[in-house]
């Protein structure tokens, strides 16, 4: 098989052009942005914008989160959300992916497994009040919900049996999300939201569902350590080895990703970015040190006295160098402010002073109306 040698510089390349950080907000549409990372993990965190919103700035023109909204819950559905393993936002064609998993959980054992005789009757509470109502919020369902009391949710937290109820039906994918106010969810009967033939394609057979979601996985990371396990299930021609200077051991990539690697972009004037704490870049936290010598970690479950950057810092790339850390917090009139920030050694952050501002603003004020895609 072929192996493919490259240095740290010819990787970080790739991994931009992969990631469409080769220039800013560079993809016309959040489909566009989804289809290309593979999916996008959401979050409900908001310091200076959510996890989710942070990743897609940086790539999609004139992004605004109702962009998102939009491209999720607008007719006809273009998207969903479901765990891979955490929250993604994932284009419709992958739902039957996931279904042999949310079948099988049904009669399954486990936290989100089967329904046990209590939670039946919750489930039947609820699903025959959407079936009244349409579409509905946790917080609206506390009249018809309370008398089942209280479980322990997946968080390890006490919660109202409705709402983890909710959450098993979701993994079963009986419910799906309707809308979002804020980060809260409006569920409804999966059928309501996506098309039968989605909701009814054919079980894949073979492991080919198993398959498909490593591979979707794979994609989101581009630059890799292949395990064993994803190389039985992929095969041969799926993936190949690529050595980058310094490193004796091999890294892979998509084959489908070759063209990338190997026929380099025009160069263009280094271009800045604040990235989301786990945007695909660095989210591979030792990829990112053997690349561009450059340590990160995501300290918002961290006790504050054990923090080395801050609460929601975000790494600051300009070009193919990571340069930097900014905690910046935007309050509720919608200014930003600079918690903290710490530049590399040898870094001139003053030579950023105006791309750094005008990113910093773009947290919090959209400079274009809303764009209807």
């Amino acid at each position: 098989m072929q192996v493919l040698a490259v240095s740290r510089a010819d990787a970080r390349a790739f991994l931009l052009r992969a990631f469409a950080l080769d220039g800013f907000q560079t993809l016309p549409t959040v489909a566009d942005a989804v289809e290309t990372l593979g999916f996008v993990q959401e979050d409900s965190i908001n310091v200076c914008g959510r996890m989710h919103d942070l990743v897609l700035r940086n790539r999609v023109q004139h992004y605004r989160p109702a962009d998102l909204s939009r491209y999720l819950y607008g007719e006809p559905r273009r998207a969903f959300e479901y765990y891979l393993p955490n929250l993604c936002v994932l284009p419709l064609a992958d739902y039957p992916y996931f279904l042999p998993a949310m079948r099988s959980r049904r009669d399954a054992d486990g936290r989100y497994g089967k329904l046990s005789p209590e939670e039946e009757a919750a489930a039947s509470v609820l699903l025959s009040a959407i079936d009244t109502s349409g579409a509905i919020f946790l917080r609206d369902t506390k009249g018809i919900g309370d008398a089942h009391g209280h479980t322990v949710s997946g968080w390890g937290t006490r919660t109202r049996l409705l709402s983890f109820v909710a959450d098993k039906l979701f993994w079963h994918g009986t419910l799906g999300i309707s809308r979002r106010d804020g980060f809260l969810r409006s569920f409804d009967r999966a059928e309501n939201l996506f098309p039968a033939a989605v909701l009814n394609a054919p079980v894949l057979e073979g492991g080919e569902a198993t398959r498909q979601l490593m591979r979707k996985k794979l994609q989101s990371r581009r630059l890799f350590r292949l395990r064993a396990v994803e190389k039985a299930a992929l095969g041969e021609n799926e993936t190949m080895p690529v050595l980058i200077e310094g490193d004796p051991k091999p890294w892979h990539i998509l084959t489908d990703d070759l063209p990338l690697l190997t026929n380099p972009a025009p160069s263009a004037p280094p271009t800045l970015f604040l990235l989301a704490p786990l945007d695909p870049l660095v989210y591979d936290r030792a990829r990112t040190r053997f690349l561009f010598d450059f340590d990160y970690t995501w300290e918002v479950y961290v006790p504050e006295a054990k923090r080395k950057w801050g609460y929601y810092v975000l790494p600051v790339l300009l070009g193919d160098r990571l340069v930097g850390r900014i905690e910046p917090r935007v309050d509720k009139t919608g200014a930003v402010r600079v918690v903290s920030q710490s530049w590399e050694s040898g870094f001139d952050a003053g030579a950023i002073t105006d791309p750094l501002a005008e990113r910093l603003a773009g947290l919090t004020t959209p400079s274009h109306p809303p764009r209807r895609d």
